[in-house]
């Protein structure tokens, strides 16, 4: 039986490709696998439009492209002329009077490419070898094979839709709760938060408050030992500089305080526990919102806070009973700082609002408050051992012994500022600064950030090889070159490149190459180049990272076996420089 959703939709996948002379609209069916094409044939599209037009429509980038292509072709406009537009940077929206009545899901993932994607997936990445702008018909043999194409950019934005099903699944938790329709699905998660939260617009003059910000009551009774911190907030009333920050050393460990939150660490720190002592991670229970809730530091433009606490005790009855609409009403909770954040003051004085909940003061009251409750509890702690701080945590050291002395002093920090603390305990570390670092917890679970360490995942999947291997290196103590020799399969050792911006053409060696989206590898052979990319008139630059010596792969891979020409001592160079990063040597 087919899924419906929200009393009306079931599922297509769906991609256009435009020429001159030819426009190919293909769909695949989710839940009978069946592919419909359409090539030039207005009425059957249609047909096809009227027939399934309370489905949900599923595409990449379909938001800001297809959909106009769609409705060009239903309201008789040459769709060529529309693609021209919209490539050349205009907006659909502004060519048509009417919106069109369809039920839209776009599953981009913002940054990427589908290209990109698809060269993570492993699967064929060749453009088309037909020109877009061919003056003439295309021919039969031309027509299927852009047929099969466009087939392959369906399935892989199917393989996109799937591996982030979760998003779309709290979007329609969102739309349920908001009590709205389909046609909401093309909705920001901003908007429908705003929605369930009954959110209205603030008027001009209360959004000029933004640095006339408050402490409250608990910050105002402490007395710090770090007066220059409050100084530093304090003068923000006076400069309005958004980008300000404060540096300065706490115990011994470099801090950041600024505008973004919180931050420090001791650097290149690796330890594992002995018998002796703890690795703490003390993390604040949900701190954003309950800054706004305990200190009355919510958006105003929520008529209600209690409205707020409602849903938050709501979603903690649905975590308990595991109702799947814990995870949409979690991110209406924790989206309510970034929302009340969203819209900036332009130079003429007038706002551009993004969000209902815009409000900068209560942005600004949240964030520097977070902060300055923070410090009380390292200064309460300033006798043990502090590793890293955080927006909204603290990791430290503790003897075994003081363990009940630290959870006194936290226990009144949580009295004072009406919040609610959580213990995980870490049996090693492995960090570079703040934002890199690897953590293993009492119960086996690795903890991976930052570029260099992260896991990969099917929709970012660059250089996997390197990744693993530095995270094995710390946690198993595994060589990097046993690890990197073990590899045999080819697609963990890949790295993607995508022309970006002002950059027109890419060059391997002196070689011009067709597309923007390359799919690399190190290579050991002295014919190979590296890749390059460059400006209209302007001499070629080495793309970030390249080999300089790789060889592009842009055919399928999926299921290949490590070539000979495979340079492995590329990727075991890159892994053991990471590692340096984190142990600051030359390893």
């Amino acid at each position: 039986m087919r899924v419906n959703f929200l009393g009306g939709g079931f599922m297509v996948v769906f991609d256009f490709e435009v020429f001159r002379y030819d426009w190919l609209f293909v769909s695949l069916d989710l839940e009978t696998e069946q592919y419909t094409i359409i090539e030039n044939d207005r009425q059957q599209m249609i047909d096809y439009y009227e027939k399934f037009k309370q489905d949900i429509w599923i595409g990449y980038n379909c938001k800001n492209y297809d959909k106009y292509i769609l409705q060009a072709i239903l309201e008789g406009i040459s769709p060529k002329l529309v693609n021209d537009y919209i490539i050349g940077g205009g907006n659909g929206w502004q060519l048509f009077k009417n919106k069109l009545d369809i039920n839209l899901y776009d599953c981009m993932i913002i940054g990427k490419s589908l290209k990109q994607l698809e060269s993570y997936f492993g699967v064929d990445i060749r453009e088309t070898e037909i020109d877009f702008n061919i003056d003439r018909p295309l021919t039969a043999k031309e027509r299927a094979s852009n047929i099969e194409y466009c087939k392959s950019d369906v399935y892989n934005t199917a393989l996109v839709f799937m591996y982030n099903k979760q998003e779309f699944e709290a979007q329609l938790g969102l739309i349920k709760l908001s009590c709205g329709s389909l046609q909401d699905l093309s909705k920001t998660k901003a908007q429908l938060s705003a929605k369930i939260l009954e959110a209205k617009a603030l008027p001009i003059e209360i959004l000029r408050e933004e640095w006339q910000f408050e402490y409250n009551q608990c910050v105002k009774d402490y007395d710090y030992k770090h007066k220059d911190v409050l100084k530093f907030f304090d003068s923000l009333r006076e400069t309005k500089d958004a980008k300000a920050k404060y540096e300065c050393e706490l115990y011994g460990v470099p801090h950041t305080f600024a505008l973004g939150g919180l931050h420090g660490a001791v650097p290149n720190y690796i330890h594992a526990i002995n018998e002796r002592e703890y690795i703490v991670h003390i993390d604040v229970a949900s701190y954003y919102p309950h800054i706004m809730t305990e200190w009355g530091f919510l958006t105003r433009a929520v008529p209600s806070i209690q409205k707020f606490k409602d849903i938050m005790e709501l979603r903690l009855k649905y975590k308990k009973e595991k109702n799947p609409l814990q995870a949409p009403l979690k991110i209406a909770i924790n989206g309510s700082y970034g929302q009340s954040g969203a819209g900036k003051q332009l130079d003429d004085g007038s706002y551009k609002i993004l969000s209902n909940m815009f409000d900068p003061r209560r942005m600004r009251e949240v964030c520097i408050n977070g902060q300055l409750m923070l410090l009380q509890l390292i200064e309460d702690l300033e006798q043990f051992d502090l590793i890293q701080s955080n927006t909204d945590g603290l990791v430290y050291r503790i003897p075994i012994e003081r363990m009940d002395e630290v959870k006194t002093i936290v226990k009144a920090w949580e009295h004072r500022t009406k919040m609610t603390m959580e213990f995980d305990y870490t049996t090693f570390i492995a960090q570079r600064d703040v934002n890199n670092y690897i953590a293993v917890f009492d119960n086996g679970k690795i903890e991976r950030k930052g570029g260099a360490v992260k896991e990969s995942k099917p929709c970012d999947y660059d250089l996997h090889v390197v990744k693993d291997a530095v995270v094995e290196y710390f946690v198993h103590g595994i060589p990097v070159e046993e690890y990197i020799n073990s590899i045999n399969e080819l697609a963990p050792f890949m790295k993607t490149y995508k022309l970006m911006g002002s950059y027109v053409l890419a060059l391997h060696g002196d070689e011009e190459q067709h597309g923007k989206v390359f799919r690399v590898f190190a290579s050991r052979s002295r014919n190979d180049k590296c890749l390059y990319k460059q400006k209209e008139n302007k001499n070629k630059e080495k793309f970030a990272g390249c080999p300089e010596r790789c060889k592009i792969v842009n055919s399928d891979i999926r299921g290949l076996a490590v070539p000979s020409w495979l340079d492995r001592n590329w990727y075991i160079e890159q892994a053991n420089k990471e590692i340096g990063k984190f142990t600051k040597s030359n390893t």
